[in-house]
């Protein structure tokens, strides 16, 4: 960052080659803004599932229980499934932004005017992938059901710009201009931070085992274990800022972050199914996995001691819920889960910039409590049955933040370090937003096979589209 006091020349000059010539100074130029967009979630998979909203935990009664509740497993016949789905989304990213700043004057006389008014940066993602295979195979005599089973947890692949910005300080509090605005007078401070360019492509797959093991009639437990793997390619790439006579006032850097590293997730969970209610719980274990990063230089080299480790999480998740079944022909369900999002930013405080840290710059992320709720409705005749569905859930954001909450005035401006933390509490906001989902679904069962549809639209992240096949043999 180009820290400086209007009219200061001197500090001008020194900052510009301050930025170009050493690596500890360069550093605080790039973040890991590639880590800042991941906003995935981990809903039940199926396309019926989806299609009560993923309230499914206390029904868990088609092959997919397997992750979702693989006590489920222990009351199913012997079946294979498949689901593929069509992942749309649209994500806000952590990072506020101007999205461009006027820099105008040349030598050393320059001004710095903001192009825009603040807002916060969105990416959007799309995958078609397979979501969700399975095969299961009872064993009565032992009151037993397995299954082998393979399911992707997230898939985004997002390439999105943050634009350059200025902030300033007047009487040592910090604040974000509005177009067209500058920082104004001699008494007042100004932080130019620079553009970037970023792009990341996460996958995270669970290829895994389960067992049911029913108790009784009505009741049952059952567990799975999974080999997980995880790989990222991110890449956070600051072009720099020139001024009018093209002249460099900031390098040319680039982080790049990569995970190839694999786990073991294990889930748990019980089942009670009686004639009028069902009752599930359902518990999945947190995976890490190692992160490598690097700092590059403006030729693409690695800067000599300026690689560092860090640490994905991809967090526990606990789901209970009740199922209803008010007659033959109706089901519904609701589901509450909870997933504490605030573990991923402890693993990888480095990967969003070293200089913050040092600062006494913090971050975190929300724990979120969802809640699903759906119903669907059957008919069968002649052997031949359909089903319609519609759910609801919503998804809170838990994008990783400055959690200092820096916004008191700064009491030392001789301390760089508060400066610092203003600008990270101001471009690394909390973002308190909640994403409604509403979803409908549609069955439809002949014979030994049954298909699924479902459709899950959210008016601010973009709609999911699943279709799966179950066949009965």
């Amino acid at each position: 960052s180009l820290i400086m006091k209007r009219g200061n020349l001197i500090a001008l000059i020194a900052c510009a080659v301050l930025v170009v010539s050493i690596p500890s100074t360069v550093r605080a130029q790039v973040d890991g803004y590639h880590f800042t967009g991941i906003n995935f979630d981990f809903s039940n998979p199926g396309a019926r599932a989806r299609g009560i909203g993923g309230a499914f935990v206390a029904l868990a009664d088609d092959s997919s229980a397997a992750l979702a509740n693989p006590a489920g497993l222990a009351f199913l016949d012997r079946q294979f499934s498949l689901e593929l789905i069509r992942d749309q989304e649209k994500s806000p990213v952590g990072q506020v932004t101007q999205g461009g700043v006027t820099i105008e004057g040349s030598g050393l006389d320059y001004t710095y005017t903001a192009a825009n008014d603040p807002y916060r940066v969105w990416s959007d993602s799309t995958s078609n992938r397979i979501n969700n295979a399975s095969f299961v195979l009872p064993i009565p005599k032992a009151h037993l059901g397995l299954a082998v089973y393979y399911a992707t947890l997230a898939d985004l692949d997002q390439e999105y710009e943050v634009g350059p910005g200025l902030m300033c300080t007047q009487n040592g509090s910090s604040f974000l201009p509005g177009a067209g605005a500058g920082c104004g007078t001699l008494d007042e401070y100004s932080e130019l931070y620079t553009p970037f360019n970023v792009s990341a492509r996460l996958q995270s797959e669970l290829f895994g085992v389960g067992l049911g093991w029913a108790l009784g009639d009505s009741f049952a437990i059952g567990g799975s274990v999974a080999y997980a793997k995880t790989t990222f390619d991110g890449s956070s790439h600051s072009p720099g800022l020139q001024d009018d006579d093209g002249l460099p006032l900031t390098g040319t850097l680039t982080q790049t972050s990569s995970i190839d590293d694999t786990d073991v997730m294990y889930s748990v969970g019980v089942l009670y199914r009686g004639g009028l209610v069902g009752v599930g719980v359902n518990y999945r274990s947190e995976m890490s996995f190692g992160i490598d990063s690097d700092l590059l230089d403006a030729d693409g080299n690695p800067i000599p001691d300026q690689d560092f480790t860090g640490e994905f999480r991809i967090p526990e998740r606990l789901a209970a819920g009740i199922a209803f079944f008010p007659g033959d022909n109706w089901v519904i369900a609701t589901e509450y889960v909870r997933l504490p999002y605030s573990t991923i930013p402890e693993g990888m405080p480095e990967q969003f910039d070293i200089v913050r840290q040092l600062a006494g710059v913090t971050y975190e992320s929300a724990d979120v409590s969802e809640i699903h709720v759906g119903a669907e409705y059957t008919t069968f005749t002649s052997g031949k049955g359909w089903s319609i569905r519609a759910g609801y859930w919503r998804d809170e954001s838990h994008l990783s933040y400055s959690s200092q909450g820096y916004d008191d005035p700064i009491q030392d401006p001789t301390d760089f370090n508060e400066y610092v933390r203003a600008a990270a509490s101001l471009l690394f906001q909390e973002l308190d937003l909640s994403f409604d989902h509403y979803t409908v679904g549609f069955g439809a069962s002949i014979g030994k096979f049954r298909f699924d549809l479902a459709a899950d639209y959210s008016p601010d992240v973009g709609t999911d589209y699943l279709i799966s096949g179950v066949f009965y043999f």
